[in-house]
């Protein structure tokens, strides 16, 4: 997270405005979502806990869009358990011996190098927003200049563009996994945060 200071505030302010003025377009994309991620609750909530805090819809995030809420795969990036991660981030976890059990993957995930989210105070949405958009990458603003199909998909802030695998990007790809941004909001106006 060695962001420069000023990139990160003008990234919230954005994300804020993002967030507030957002509008979900494709409720059906976020339903089954939904469901999964109150269902596995109680498992983000105590992971979370157990690692200073970090709020279980966050975890929830990350699991959704990085394994669809399979208990079979790295945290990290989507791969098998079985083996230590290849895609990236290659080689994680760095400790254990494979097959690997989610819960023990997970904390490697959220608490590498350059993610280290365990320490983090501030749980604002934009601040979670930022941080979610950085678990994948921030090659959609960097690179793109597009709002990240991982935060915004099944929005109106979101209509083409995706990383189809790692560094390769599609101009007409869509996403059709549900963004973060708009989970999150159905998680908290539903009172589950």
């Amino acid at each position: 997270m060695n962001t420069p200071h000023s990139l990160v505030t003008i990234a919230r302010a954005e994300l804020d405005l993002l967030y507030r003025t957002m509008a979900i377009t494709d409720l059906e994309r976020f339903e089954e979502a939904e469901s999964k991620a109150i269902f596995g609750r109680s498992f983000y909530r105590s992971l979370g806990d157990d690692l200073g805090g970090i709020p279980w819809w966050f975890i929830a995030c990350a699991h959704m869009l990085e394994c669809d809420f399979s208990f079979h795969r790295h945290l990290h990036n989507g791969d098998p358990l079985s083996r230590r991660t290849v895609n990236e981030p290659a080689g994680r976890p760095v400790a254990g011996t494979p097959p690997f059990e989610f819960r023990a993957s997970a904390i490697d995930a959220l608490t590498m190098p350059g993610k280290e989210y365990q320490f983090v105070q501030d749980w604002s949405i934009p601040h979670a927003l930022w941080l979610l958009e950085g678990f994948n990458g921030h090659g959609y603003r960097m690179y793109r200049g597009i709002n990240s199909p991982y935060l915004w998909a099944g929005t109106g802030h979101y209509t083409k563009g995706k990383y189809v695998s790692d560094g390769k990007y599609s101009d007409s790809a869509v996403s059709k996994q549900p963004g973060c941004a708009g989970l999150i909001k159905l998680l908290i106006a539903g009172g589950e945060a």
